[in-house]
């Protein structure tokens, strides 16, 4: 699932590549809020996640 996260990062052209006629500073910049979206996206998988988890374990109410 996360190799899902960064192939759609990926395809949206979020990755950390950026051509080489970009300066070193501009890739530097690009690169930090890059892997700060990658970051992110992975972090509110892991909530989803957590939360599903949640749901399963918390009991049926039985009347």
């Amino acid at each position: 699932m996360m190799i899902e996260v960064a192939a759609r990062l990926w395809s949206m052209g979020l990755t950390t590549w950026r051509g080489e006629e970009l300066s070193r500073g501009r890739r530097g910049e690009d690169q930090s809020m890059n892997q700060q979206l990658l970051y992110q996206s992975m972090n509110n998988f892991a909530i989803l996640q957590d939360q599903s988890m949640h749901q399963k374990l918390i009991p049926w109410p039985t009347r």
